[in-house]
């Protein structure tokens, strides 16, 4: 049973299925403590072996997941019953694949992933060849199923898929929360009254806890799809892609990663003090930005901008412990004869990732 478990409550007519997350432990399962009082017989759910709930032996007794959900039914379900799906990131596609299939109530979706293993996706590192059947844009959503998805415009692959989710599933309602990361979950329990917001959204569809977070715009499918074509070929400075930034960030200016793309496509086109401007908007958006912040850095060291340079890498790296920051951090300090300050840096470095290799690297710098 370590990979399901129910909750029975017999005085409840709802049924609730919780897919477990991605690199959720073997016996242990998303949302488990925060749904315990959920007014539902409850069953959690965890593919503990990260395969997006697509494998087709679930254990002895059941030979897929579908067949033991569809058991889960059988025993619980009183034919009147309002079944509710809710999952996060693997979980979340499962919970709108089955939740379509088995009819849901009402489906609840943190950071889905609308094609398992696409490029740039989580469930690509996990998966190998798939069928058409773990694509969501090829399922069809009964009318009476509402689907809720809350996802993030600061990892693009989890906007990339709430964007075509939208376009194919017009019904659907999505939130696009404005410069939050793919770590979603730990923001809103940081933001909101999260066990309200996910009580609210199951039970009536609401979304008050979301009221104050900033949303971020869904624009159209075919912007969306030449926005993933370039970030995913490298291709940053083609006209098309590079017009289509500069009406993004002139119609969307708070949005921190699209910023970084034209500062890219800028600085590969030579622009670099035009790039410096849309990258600094970057990082002032979305602190957690590096590749903006490393990008900006080495405009800055290059024109030999080394106290501007420090200015935004010191904090950085004390925070990340990243070897590209502590790399061009040590470039500053000794371009500026910073030499003891350097091997402090190094000393902090080391200590904190446990790389004397690489801490060698550094000294090898100043030395």
């Amino acid at each position: 049973m370590s990979r399901h478990s129910v909750n029975v409550k017999s005085d409840s007519n709802n049924l609730l299925f919780v897919f477990s997350s991605r690199r959720t432990p073997r016996g242990r399962f998303t949302f488990q403590k925060l749904l315990k009082k959920f007014p539902a017989t409850t069953i959690f759910l965890n593919d503990y072996e990260n395969q997006w709930y697509t494998s087709d032996i679930v254990d002895g007794e059941y030979l897929s997941w579908h067949s033991l959900i569809s058991a889960y039914i059988n025993n619980y379900s009183n034919g009147l019953s309002n079944i509710y799906f809710i999952g996060e990131g693997m979980g979340a596609h499962a919970a709108l694949k089955f939740g379509a299939i088995f009819n849901a109530k009402r489906i609840i979706a943190f950071n889905p992933e609308v094609t398992l293993g696409m490029k740039g996706s989580r469930s690509h590192n996990d998966l190998k060849e798939l069928a058409a059947e773990h694509d969501l844009r090829t399922i069809a959503f009964p009318e009476e199923t509402q689907s809720i998805i809350i996802s993030n415009n600061g990892n693009f692959f989890d906007y990339y898929s709430a964007s075509e989710i939208k376009h194919h599933h017009a019904n659907s309602k999505v939130y696009v929360l404005n410069n939050f990361k793919g770590d979603l979950l730990e923001q809103l329990r940081r933001d909101t009254d999260f066990q309200s917001l996910i009580f609210n959204m199951l039970l009536k569809g609401a979304d008050a806890e979301l009221s104050s977070i900033p949303r971020g715009k869904l624009f159209n499918s075919r912007t969306v799809q030449l926005i993933y074509d370039a970030v995913y070929s490298g291709e940053y400075n083609r006209d098309e892609f590079v017009k289509t930034l500069e009406r993004i960030v002139q119609i969307a200016p708070d949005w921190a990663f699209t910023q970084h793309l034209y500062g890219l496509s800028l600085d590969e086109s030579g622009f670099k003090t035009a790039a410096l401007e849309h990258y600094t908007r970057s990082i002032t958006l979305a602190s957690y930005q590096g590749k903006s912040l490393i990008k900006l850095a080495e405009i800055l060291l290059s024109m030999k901008r080394y106290e501007e340079a420090l200015v935004h890498l010191e904090p950085f790296c004390r925070k990340n412990n990243s070897l590209k920051c502590e790399e061009l951090l040590i470039q500053a300090y000794k371009e500026l004869q910073l030499y003891d300050a350097a091997r402090s840096e190094i000393v902090r470095f080391s200590e904190n990732v446990a790389d004397k290799k690489n801490a060698q690297k550094l000294l090898a710098m100043i030395d």
